[in-house]
C-alpha cells in the first residue's frame, strides 16, 4: 500500500491498465485454446523439454567445451592463455562461453550424460517459454505466439541440433525483446522488472557465447523508438552494458573480438567447414523466407511504417530494419550467421504472423489436446529410437567417451594408446582439426596439436594436406616435435611420418579399427619406449 501512495498518477494509472490488459490477455487465451489453455500450454512445453533432451550429444565441439570447464572447475579461474594445445602454449585465449561449459561439464560430472540432456531438454522448454513472454509483451494474439514458439524451436534444434553454448541466446535474446516491450508502454513495477530482467539475461550471455551482444538489439530498437520517459530508454541501455561487464573477460571484450574474428586459413572462401558457407547457398528455403519478412509485416499493426518520419512507428520500423540487414549481411556470408538474423527478426516474424487470422473453432478443445499429445508421443518415439545407437556412445567423466562421427572414429586408437601407453606429464599429440577437440577431451594426459577453439590449426588442418605426390610443397605442421600422431591415413603428413625412420606405426593398414576410421597411430619411436606398458605390440590394434 505504502508503495502504491509513492507512485505518481501516471504510474498507477499505468499499473492498472496493466492488470486489466494482463485480464484481457487471459480470456484471450481461453477463447483461442478453450478452458483448459493452461494445460495445453503445459504440455507444448513438455513436449519441446522431451525433443530437445532427446537430441544426441553429438556435437564436434561438446568435448572442448566439456575440458574448457572441467579446467575451470579445477583452476577456480577462467584461461587467459591456452591451456592445452602444445603448439599455442602461452599465446592468448579467452574461455568466453565459460558458464555454459562450467555448467555443462558440472551437470556430467554430477548426474552423467543424463545431466547434458536434461540441460537442452531445460533450453528448449525455456526457448518456447521465453517466446511466449515476448508475445505476451508485444500483444501477440495466441495462435501467432505458439506458431512462431514452433518456429523459434525448429529454429533452435536445427542451428543448434545437439547441446552447444550459443543454444542459451535462443533463450535470453527473445526475453530481452520482452523486456524492451514492457519497457515501452509499462508502470513502473513493470519498467522495475523490465529493467532486472535486461541485466540478468546480458550477464548470463556473456557468460555464455561471444554473440552476447545480441542482447542489446532490443535496446537499440528502443533507443529510436523511446517511451514516453527517455530515462527508462537510457536505464535500459546502462543495465544491459552493466550485464555485459559481468564477465571475467569485461576488460578484455576487444581482444576476445579482434582474437576470435581474425582473418583465419579455414574461414577463407569456398570454406571446408559447412556452416562458414555462405547461407544462402547452404539454407536458401530459410534464407527467402527471412529475406521475405519484412515485406509482410509492414502491414501489420505493430508496424505501420506509413506517416511522418518523426512518428513511434517510422522510427521503431527503421530501427527494426537496421537489425535486420545486419543479419541479412551476416547470414549471407556464412550459415552460421542464421542464428543472429533469426533472433534479431523475432519481432519481424511475429509481426507477420500476427496477420495470419486465427483458426475456426472446429473441433473441441480435448481433441486439440490429444491430438497434440499424440504428435508430441510420436516425434519423441522416433527421436528415441534413432538416437538409441548414438546414446550407446555416451560416458562419464571417467570414461570421457562421447559419441559423433569423429569421436566415434578416434576411440579404439584414444583407448587402446589410453591403455597401453604410460605418458609422463603431458605428452605432445600431433592430430587434425576434426579430432583435435575430442582428443582434448579423451586423452587429457596429452597437449593437442589444434588449440582449445579449433580456429588456429597447423597447416596440417588445411586442404591441402590431402596433396600426397609432391611433398616438398605441401606444408605438414610440426609433427616432428610431437611424441605421438593421430591422423587420417589419406593426408600427406601420414606419409611422411610413415617414412620417417624415427617413427613406428602403432595401427597398420589391415587393422580392422583403423580400416573402419581411416586413422593412423603413429609414434616416436624414443618415446614409446620409454611409456609402453610391458608385453604390449608395435602392432596391437
Amino acid at each position: 500500500m505504502e508503495e502504491m501512495l509513492r507512485e505518481t498518477p501516471v504510474a498507477a494509472r499505468a499499473n492498472v491498465e496493466g492488470r486489466e490488459s494482463r485480464a484481457a490477455r487471459r480470456e484471450e487465451w481461453r477463447g483461442a485454446l478453450g478452458s483448459h489453455w493452461r494445460g495445453i500450454l503445459a504440455l507444448y512445453v513438455a513436449i519441446a523439454f522431451v525433443l530437445a533432451a532427446l537430441m544426441p550429444l553429438d556435437d564436434i565441439d561438446l568435448p572442448m567445451h566439456l575440458a574448457i570447464g572441467e579446467w575451470i572447475a579445477r583452476h577456480h579461474a577462467v584461461p587467459f592463455t591456452e591451456p592445452f594445445a602444445w603448439t599455442r602454449m602461452g599465446d592468448p585465449y579467452f574461455a568466453y562461453s565459460w558458464l555454459a561449459q562450467l555448467g555443462s561439464y558440472g551437470l556430467l560430472a554430477a548426474l552423467g550424460p543424463l545431466g547434458l540432456h536434461l540441460l537442452y531438454g531445460a533450453i528448449g522448454a525455456a526457448a518456447v517459454l521465453a517466446i511466449a513472454a515476448m508475445g505476451r509483451s508485444e500483444g501477440w494474439r495466441p495462435w501467432p505466439t505458439l506458431i512462431l514458439a514452433a518456429l523459434h524451436f525448429v529454429v533452435l534444434t536445427r542451428v543448434t541440433p545437439s547441446l552447444r553454448p550459443q543454444a542459451l541466446l535462443y533463450v535470453f535474446v527473445p526475453l530481452a525483446w520482452a523486456a524492451a516491450a514492457t519497457l515501452r508502454g509499462g508502470g513502473e513495477r513493470s519498467t522495475r522488472w523490465a529493467l532486472a530482467t535486461l541485466f540478468v539475461v546480458s550477464a548470463l550471455a556473456a557468460g555464455s557465447h561471444i554473440l552476447f551482444a545480441l542482447t542489446g538489439a532490443p535496446v537499440f530498437v528502443l533507443v529510436l523508438d523511446p517511451p514516453a520517459r527517455w530515462r527508462t530508454a537510457v536505464y535500459a541501455a546502462v543495465a544491459v552494458v552493466v550485464g555485459w561487464l559481468f564477465s571475467p573477460y569485461a576488460l578484455s571484450w576487444l581482444d576476445v573480438l579482434r582474437l576470435n574474428f581474425a582473418p583465419n586459413p579455414l574461414f577463407r572462401f569456398p570454406s571446408p567447414i559447412s556452416e562458414y558457407q555462405p547461407g544462402f547457398n547452404a539454407a536458401p528455403l530459410i534464407g527467402a523466407f527471412l529475406a521475405l519478412v519484412p515485406w509482410f509485416a509492414a502491414g501489420s499493426p505493430h508496424f505501420r511504417a506509413a506517416g511522418p518520419l518523426a512518428s513511434p512507428a517510422t522510427r521503431r520500423w527503421c530501427a527494426m530494419a537496421v537489425v535486420w540487414v545486419v543479419g541479412l549481411i551476416a547470414f549471407s556470408r556464412v550459415e552460421k550467421a542464421i542464428t543472429i538474423w533469426w533472433l534479431v527478426s523475432l519481432p519481424l516474424a511475429g509481426a507477420t504472423l500476427s496477420r495470419i487470422p486465427d483458426p475456426r473453432s472446429l473441433v473441441r478443445s480435448r481433441v486439440r489436446v490429444g491430438a497434440l499429445a499424440v504428435i508430441g508421443l510420436l516425434l519423441c518415439a522416433e527421436h528415441a529410437v534413432m538416437g538409441r545407437a548414438i546414446r550407446a556412445h555416451e560416458g562419464t567423466v571417467e570414461s570421457r567417451t562421447l559419441p559423433g562421427r569423429w569421436a566415434v572414429a578416434a576411440e579404439p586408437l584414444a583407448s587402446w594408446l589410453d591403455a597401453h601407453a604410460r605418458p609422463a606429464g603431458r605428452a605432445h599429440l600431433f592430430t587434425t582439426f576434426n579430432f583435435g577437440s575430442y582428443l582434448t577431451w579423451r586423452l587429457p594426459a596429452y597437449s593437442a596439436s589444434i588449440d582449445s577453439r579449433t580456429i588456429f590449426p597447423d597447416s596440417v588442418a588445411l586442404p591441402e594436406a590431402y596433396i600426397v605426390k609432391d611433398l616438398a610443397d605441401t606444408a605438414l605442421g610440426p609433427w616432428r616435435s610431437a611424441d605421438v600422431a593421430i591422423v587420417p591415413l589419406d593426408y600427406a603428413v601420414a606419409v611422411a611420418i610413415d617414412r620417417s625412420p624415427d617413427w613406428v606405426r602403432l595401427a597398420r593398414p589391415d587393422s580392422a579399427a583403423a580400416r573402419r576410421a581411416l586413422l593412423g597411430l603413429w609414434a616416436r619411436r624414443a618415446w614409446w619406449d620409454s611409456v609402453r606398458v610391458e608385453g604390449t605390440t608395435e602392432a596391437g590394434i
